[in-house]
């Protein structure tokens, strides 16, 4: 699943694993969005987010994409 392989990449804790999980979570906001899976989306980056979300430059990342939960 896309969601774990997200995770896994995360647990890395490299700058180049941030930036590949947050083209990996660009691409699944935008499909899920295409797909009317919007809410999905959002309960799914909640629960990773919830595993990740103190990793300061992750969420920086995040931030700037323009991505925050419950806002996509």
């Amino acid at each position: 699943m896309a969601w774990a392989a997200i995770d896994q990449t995360l647990q890395r804790g490299s700058g180049h694993a941030y930036d590949q999980a947050l083209q990996a979570v660009k691409d699944l906001a935008e499909a899920m969005d295409q797909a009317g899976r919007k809410a999905e989306f959002q309960t799914s980056l909640i629960k990773l987010l919830s595993a990740h979300g103190k990793r300061g430059a992750w969420m920086t990342r995040l931030a700037k994409a323009g991505i925050q939960a419950g806002e996509i």
